[in-house]
């Protein structure tokens, strides 16, 4: 879960300097105020909330919780590789 959040955080960053844009509002909205700073304090707060909400959980409930949350966070970073991979040669 950790990795897949910075697996997707780092491609994000590495992306955003290449030249691609940001498709989630939220994320685009922390980055455009405050940068990478911003996407990073964005997905702490994220696992700060998923931890306080595991904590409290049943565990079937609490494991349910994290695969809610790696599952996106997966499919962000196949997507992001997907797009390196096809189109970060263009952005230079």
């Amino acid at each position: 879960m950790l990795g897949t959040a910075t697996a997707d955080t780092v491609l994000t960053l590495v992306g955003l300097q290449l030249c691609f844009v940001e498709a989630n509002p939220v994320a685009a909205w922390a980055i455009e105020r405050m940068g990478g700073l911003g996407l990073i304090l964005l997905k702490g707060g994220a696992l700060v909330v998923l931890y306080g909400v595991v904590e409290r959980l049943p565990v079937k409930y609490a494991l349910a919780a994290l695969v809610g949350f790696t599952i996106p966070q997966l499919t962000a970073t196949v997507l992001n590789t997907m797009l390196f991979i096809n189109h970060a040669a263009a952005c230079v």
